[in-house]
């Protein structure tokens, strides 16, 4: 879950989060953050999560590095940004 819903507040860039972790976990087959669960919040923080793999796009691991950032003004503001991302136009 996006960070800020450990505080209770949920927004429409506590999705982007969410399809951050979705996307980290169908190219590595794997969460971002492995827990335990106590250092989940910490771990999200510090963005302490295995780096995607080198044959990963360039674009694809920007994309994803900016959607799992712990400030949500710093991710990306919709879904439109997001195909824009992946798309480059």
């Amino acid at each position: 879950m996006a960070p800020e819903l450990h505080a209770g507040v949920t927004t429409p860039l506590s999705d982007i989060y969410s399809f951050g972790v979705t996307a980290y976990a169908l190219v590595t087959g794997r969460l971002p953050f492995a827990g335990p669960s106590a250092l989940y919040y910490s771990q999200k923080m510090e963005r302490d999560y295995p780096r995607l793999p080198a044959e990963v796009t360039a674009r694809l691991r920007d994309l994803i590095d900016r959607c799992l950032m712990f400030d949500p003004e710093k991710r990306p503001p919709n879904a439109a940004s997001l195909l824009e991302m992946l798309t480059g136009r």
